[in-house]
């Protein structure tokens, strides 16, 4: 059985998770999903997901997990938070990722909806279930 650790990272940045020894995290301020390859001690962006991460709301949370050989990313829409409603919808994307030539790593949004509603919501420690 493989764990997975999720750490925290500085306020407005969700969590972190890793994948394939690859640790990624969704940056709010910036807007994009950072990823962190030990093996190369390098950082980057992954690139192609400019329009999910653009309906991300900036002051709330994110959550990234590993599922399968992808990552899911639970989220707020920046749209409907801002409408004023009572309710908060919990928006999930599932994002397959692969290396390009030249190294660069791109996302790929292979499905995105809301799974859920809540009046208010603590996000504490996700856990993926298959069914």
């Amino acid at each position: 059985m493989q764990m997975f650790h999720i750490t925290p990272l500085r306020s407005g940045s969700g969590s972190a998770c890793v994948l394939n020894d690859v640790m990624y995290y969704h940056d709010s301020f910036e807007k994009c999903l950072n990823r962190y390859d030990p093996k190369e001690r390098r950082w980057g962006v992954v690139k192609g997901l400019d329009e999910l991460l653009a309906e991300i709301e900036h002051q709330y949370f994110t959550m990234s997990v590993p599922y399968a050989r992808n990552l899911v990313l639970f989220f707020m829409n920046e749209k409907e938070r801002s409408s004023g409603e009572a309710t908060v919808k919990i928006w999930c994307a599932e994002i397959s990722l692969g290396r390009h030539q030249g190294g660069d790593v791109w996302g790929k949004v292979e499905w995105c909806n809301q799974v859920g509603v809540a009046e208010t919501m603590y996000f504490l420690r996700p856990i993926v279930v298959i069914v």
